[in-house]
């Protein structure tokens, strides 16, 4: 068992039959990070504000910690609702699943199956009464502890945390953007008190029990102790107003939050709340999990040095990243935060990669490390082709001290590099994808998309002792703007690649699999999006830096979008799916590949009048073969007909879009779900799902000796 684990709350891709050698993929989740209140805000003159419950990140299913290959039934849901005002409200709302159909407290679904939303007498876990798709009703929101009794606790001074409390001078001071006679009041408020009576019943002092919005991110569970019947657990989330919480995953309590000290300031504009045109974002990062020295056993074991640590950045609220330590479930520990405005990290952007955690070898000693890209430049909301002066970086750090240990950027970046590329003139704000190829415990590769559609090959040379001799890499593909810097080919990669294993003609070779969509405009059409599946024929060899040939492009990859049986040479690089089902069609998650089949969503925006219309647009299910993107199943055809292009993809009944594609692995088998909707029983049993177990360990042949 190694002893750094990432964890990931979503399942992972391709199972092999034959083999030898493991190839064990750090897949770790994400979420959406882009500006998507265009979604929510930009409504036809006179639509009102949405006033129902959304979910925009994908569900949170733990795994089952007595067995790994296995999801609990509980479902963790992050739900918000919209307003015209600075401040969105949110929830954390938990659920069951039994056999793919999340239901409430009640046993009944909690699903509306004519709108796919919330029913209205869904009854969720953690309420009183019946809560229905009211975003403020139970859940969470409702368990927060009274306001004197809550543990909230900021970083005053480096990195050590202190009480958030009205009375302490220091945590006044810190808030130098906000009237010195309101200081305590946004205090008070920030904890929980209703100093402003919003109920109007003259009561100031009493707790207002809600919850900012998690827009962008996704629960994510870790289990302490207990049973599976009893456990001892906490459920993480971050808001935009500024709180990373701890709940316990039983009750639903808070057991702590900690704020940011660069966000105490920001308290200010949410406590006033006024009308805002633009939406407000604090912890808007998604949250990753590393167990270091995990001794593979059920829980946290601090006793024998088992450490849990989660590593988040801002999203759009900032550029910052953060580790903090919850190996204590009751004591919280930061271990160190970064941010632009240190000399070593000068080309983080907006910190919307999150950090990946891995193993890696320099010299003789393993060091576990954190790696994520150096986020966004707002500049790419600006519609136009553009080279970026922020984010175009790539950064390994030490997990526990957050010391740079290596880095890449542009030869014209602000900060030091051990490793200059000349094409790396794009943002990151996807996640990297570190592999370890060959089942010793630490990582040889990463790869990642750009902003200006490239898609970038990493390898590790593991046990060099110069940091600028430690990684080399090069751009395997360019499918964006930077090959075809025009509207139509905008192409920009948000989301981490799927990176599944294959065997063709008997031999080994890796797919690379990433679709392209604007999400800092989700409701843009003038941009020609496709699905990509590119081939890595260099499975385990390192690839020097100058050895690279040029990247592959869209004119080299076979165009399967109108083929309902293409067929692929070997040698290809590889096949496009263009993205035609309506104008504006664009992929805004990550795919996901096993069984030979890759499922990734898409979402097409609805054309706008000047009529209010019933939502956003329309979302898309692909399932696919990972050999030649043909369809795998009739989703709406009699079993035994001919497969056509119109078989690659269901229609989702929801109206915003579905992120990505998540598999569970529940008692009666794999389930593959798209926001809050699952494959049917029939479905599932057409993809040959419930016939095949599936374990996250992946096996191969190693060619030569």
């Amino acid at each position: 068992m190694s002893p750094l684990r990432p964890v990931r709350n979503r399942g992972g891709t391709l199972q092999w039959a034959a083999a030898i050698l493991a190839l064990q993929v750090t897949l770790l989740g994400s979420t959406a990070r882009a500006d998507d209140t265009e979604l929510f805000l930009s409504n036809p003159d006179g639509c009102p504000i949405i006033d129902y419950a959304r979910v925009f990140a994908a569900s949170a299913v733990p795994v089952n910690p007595f067995d790994r290959t296995r999801n609990l039934s509980d479902v963790y849901i992050s739900v918000f609702q919209p307003t015209s005002t600075a401040r969105w409200v949110g929830n954390l709302k938990k659920y069951r699943s039994e056999d793919g159909v999340q239901v409430g407290q009640d046993g009944r679904p909690v699903i509306d199956p004519v709108t796919g939303l919330y029913a209205r007498d869904a009854f969720s876990f953690w309420s009183a009464l019946p809560d229905g798709d009211r975003v403020s009703d139970g859940g969470a929101a409702s368990r927060l502890p009274i306001p004197s009794a809550r543990r909230v606790f900021t970083d005053l001074s480096g990195n050590d945390l202190s009480r958030v409390d009205p009375g302490t001078q220091a945590v006044l001071d810190a808030l130098t953007d906000v009237p010195e006679a309101e200081r305590a009041a946004v205090i008070n408020w920030a904890l929980g008190r209703d100093v402003q009576d919003v109920d109007n019943d003259d009561d100031r002092t009493e707790a207002r029990l809600d919850m900012g919005d998690s827009l962008h991110v996704q629960p994510l569970t870790v289990f302490y102790s207990g049973t599976i019947a009893n456990p001892v657990a906490a459920v993480f989330l971050a808001t935009n107003d500024g709180f990373l919480h701890s709940f316990d995953a039983k009750t639903g309590v808070e057991n702590w939050a900690f704020i940011p000290r660069r966000l105490l300031n920001p308290l200010y504009p949410l406590f006033l709340n006024t009308e805002a045109t633009e939406k407000t974002y604090g912890l808007d990062g998604e949250i990753n999990l590393a167990i270091v020295k995990d001794d593979g056993r059920p829980g946290i074991d601090r006793a024998s040095g088992e450490r849990a640590i989660l590593l988040f950045g801002m999203g759009r609220g900032g550029d910052a990243v953060f580790a903090v330590d919850v190996s204590d479930r009751e004591a919280p520990k930061l271990l160190w935060k970064i941010s632009g405005a240190d000399s070593a990290f000068a080309d983080l952007g907006q910190t919307w990669s999150p950090p990946v955690a891995a193993r890696v070898k320099i010299g003789g000693t393993i060091r576990n490390v954190a790696i994520f890209g150096g986020g966004y430049d707002p500049g790419q909301d600006n519609r136009t082709f553009r080279q970026d002066t922020r984010g175009n970086a790539i950064y390994m750090v030490d997990l526990q001290t957050g010391t740079r240990l290596w880095s890449v950027g542009s030869k014209t970046a602000r900060g030091p590099h051990d490793l200059e590329m000349r094409a790396m003139d794009y943002s990151i704000p996807a996640p990297v994808k570190p592999l370890d190829l060959n089942g010793d415990g630490v990582a040889e590769r990463f790869y990642v998309g750009d902003m200006g559609g490239q898609l970038w090959r990493f390898d590790i040379v593991n046990g060099q002792t110069s940091a600028s001799t430690l990684v080399e890499g090069g751009v395997l593909a360019s499918l964006g703007g930077a090959d075809k810097p025009t509207i139509a080919n905008l192409r920009r990669f948000y989301r981490a690649p799927d990176v599944a294993p294959i065997i063709q003609n008997g031999k080994l070779l890796l797919t690379i699999n990433i679709g392209s969509g604007y999400r800092g405009h989700p409701l843009d059409t003038n941009t020609r999006e496709a699905f990509f599946s590119i081939r890595d024929f260099d499975v385990f060899g390192v690839i020097d830096r100058g050895a690279y040939l040029p990247p592959v492009s869209v004119d080299d990859l076979v165009d399967i979008t109108n083929d309902a049986d293409p067929d692929l040479p070997f040698a290809s690089a590889g096949w496009q799916l263009r993205l035609v089902r309506g104008p504006g069609e664009k992929v805004l998650g990550e795919s996901l590949t096993f069984n030979n089949t890759t499922y990734f969503t898409s979402f097409t925006p609805r054309e706008t009048t000047s009529e209010c219309t019933g939502g956003a647009g329309i979302s898309f299910l692909y399932a696919i073969s990972v050999f030649d993107g043909r369809a795998v199943t009739n989703f709406d055809s009699p079993v035994g007909e001919p497969l056509t292009v119109a078989d690659r993809a269901r229609t989702l009944n929801t109206d915003i879009p579905v992120m990505d594609a998540s598999r569970f692995q529940m008692e009666s088998g794999p389930t593959i779900c798209a926001g809050t909707e699952c494959l049917t029983e029939g479905e599932m049993e057409r993809l040959r799902l419930r016939r095949s177990p599936l374990k996250r360990t992946y096996w191969f042949q190693r060619e030569g000796p």
